[in-house]
Order: structure tokens, then C-alpha cells, then sequence
């Protein structure tokens, strides 16, 4: 039996989060998905520990108010009092090469992903291919 898998969406355009919540539960259908409409809520939610953590985070970049540069920044923070640290794959719609070249320093990204999330984006990643830009 496959493990029940916590996966958090954290993304502030409603639509993208419905659509990608439903591929994910395509892809992996026992898969526990929560979806944030921001980064602050769901840095809050990690750091309250009132929940379980999740296990795979697809963070956009581009959002008002704390976007996913500050998010990680605050998960680093964070990473001493964590047990285990979640996977991020960025979920962006950004093609900016110094994006990439930024994401591609910090140890907590796995993956930067160009939107829309798809099914053969999340084989790709959940077979473990090495591709660290996936468009």
C-alpha cells in the first residue's frame, strides 16, 4: 500500500489551485492535498505545528504580500525545528533565467516547474527524473 502523501499547494490564483489540486489527485490518488491562497497562511500553518508537515510543497512565485522567495527564506528559518523537510517544487509561470539561476541555489528547491502542472510533469518528478526545469 502506498503511503498517504501530504502535499500543500501554495498559490494565490484560485483556478490554478483547483486545476493542479485535480492533476495531483489524478497522478496520486491517496494523496492528503491543502491548498493556501498565500505564503503567509501557510508559513504560519508550518511554524504553529498544528498540523503535520507536509511532505512536497508546489509553491508559485508571484504573490502579494510574502511571495515565494520570502517563503522559502522563512522555511529556512524554520528547518532547525522541522523533523523532515517538505520537497518544494516551484510552480511558476515565470520564465526569467534568473529565476532559475536563483532557484537552482537554494538546497531546498527540487524543481522549478513552468505552469500548467501536468500529469506527465508529475510522472517526470515523481520517477525521480533529474531535469531540474520542467516546462
Amino acid at each position: 500500500m502506498e503511503k498517504k502523501i501530504n502535499i500543500w499547494i501554495i498559490d494565490d490564483n484560485e483556478v490554478d489551485n483547483l486545476v493542479h489540486s485535480r492533476i495531483l489527485k489524478l497522478t496520486k490518488p491517496t494523496a492528503q492535498i491543502t491548498n493556501f491562497d498565500g505564503a503567509k497562511s501557510a508559513l504560519q500553518t508550518i511554524a504553529e505545528a498544528s498540523v503535520r508537515p507536509p511532505d512536497i510543497i508546489f509553491l508559485d512565485l508571484n504573490m502579494p504580500i510574502i511571495d515565494g522567495w520570502e517563503f522559502l527564506a522563512g522555511m529556512q528559518k524554520l528547518a532547525e525545528y522541522l523533523a523532515n523537510l517538505p520537497k518544494v517544487y516551484l510552480l511558476t509561470s515565470s520564465l526569467d533565467p534568473r529565476d532559475v539561476k536563483r532557484a537552482e541555489e537554494i538546497p531546498l528547491i527540487n524543481n522549478f516547474i513552468v505552469k500548467p502542472l501536468t500529469q506527465d510533469k508529475l510522472k517526470q518528478l515523481f520517477q525521480g527524473k533529474n531535469t531540474f526545469v520542467l516546462s
